[in-house]
């Protein structure tokens, strides 16, 4: 009788956490990390990464209006902690070139963003802040231009608390290619 007691509580056990057991994992497809802009369907948007040394030309494209969007960007980081400095060159309103950098919000509205030149040569403006980043509008201008076709160091420096000052050399080294490329690829768009 000890035998078949033990026999049936272990089978009811078994069987127990059988039923008890959890169903095995939920499965979900990830979506893609590009997403079209709004009102682009899903389909009709081509997004073209094109990496060069230090920078990296990013094309959008509405495949229906045939129209294409590029920016050339660089990100700067703290090596094991992240992105601290990211700019991108694009076209103003008015066609102008300008520098769109962004930063950490702890910058803060009106912290001053210092660009330093070969020569010495200083270029200052001040960071619009939300919450969560900050920003600031850099023309490009007859100093900028001479570093990306010399292909010098900017250095550009920021206080961000708790840290304080940050200071760092930016490379024009390849941006003059990534923008050769975008010439190419206004040229293409043109052509079709």
């Amino acid at each position: 009788m000890g035998l078949f007691r033990n026999t049936f509580i272990a089978g009811f056990l078994m069987a127990g956490a059988a039923t008890a057991a959890p169903a095995g994992p939920s499965f979900v497809v990830v979506p893609s990390s590009v997403q079209p802009p709004q009102g682009v369907e899903l389909g009709s948007f081509r997004r073209s990464i094109q990496p060069f040394r230090n920078w990296t030309l990013i094309c959008d494209e509405d495949l229906k209006k045939k129209q294409r969007i590029c920016n050339v960007r660089q990100e700067i980081a703290i090596e094991g902690a992240g992105t601290i400095f990211s700019w991108a060159m694009a076209a103003s309103d008015t066609g102008e070139p300008k520098m769109l950098a962004t930063l950490p919000a702890a910058v803060g509205k009106g912290g001053e963003v210092v660009l330093t030149f070969d020569g010495d040569a200083k270029f200052s403006t001040t960071a619009d802040c939300t919450q969560r980043t900050c920003s600031a509008l850099i023309p490009v201008g007859p100093q900028i231009r001479k570093h990306i076709t010399e292909k010098l160091e900017i250095r550009i420096s920021f206080d961000a608390e708790p840290v304080g000052r940050i200071e760092f050399a930016a490379p024009m080294e390849g941006l003059g290619d990534a923008l050769e490329a975008v010439g190419e690829n206004i040229k293409q768009q043109g052509s079709r």
